[in-house]
């Protein structure tokens, strides 16, 4: 099973985008982001705004059935 902070690892990486950026997209900072990628515990509302700033839906990062 992929992990939620994975998946946001793995769009990162796919669409090129830096922490800053997705952190400035999300109203979250670096350092949050840069923790839920370590294994922090995620709010959904932080999911929700992670996955808009990823250009993805909240089902592409938290979907179970891999």
């Amino acid at each position: 099973m992929v992990e939620i902070n994975e998946r946001i690892n793995a769009f990162l990486r796919e669409q090129q985008l830096s922490y800053q950026e997705v952190a400035q997209n999300s109203g979250i900072s670096e350092n949050q982001l840069k923790g839920y990628i370590a294994g922090n515990k995620i709010s959904r509302n932080d999911v929700k705004k992670i996955a808009s700033a990823l250009y993805v839906t909240t089902s592409q990062l938290t979907d179970l059935n891999d």
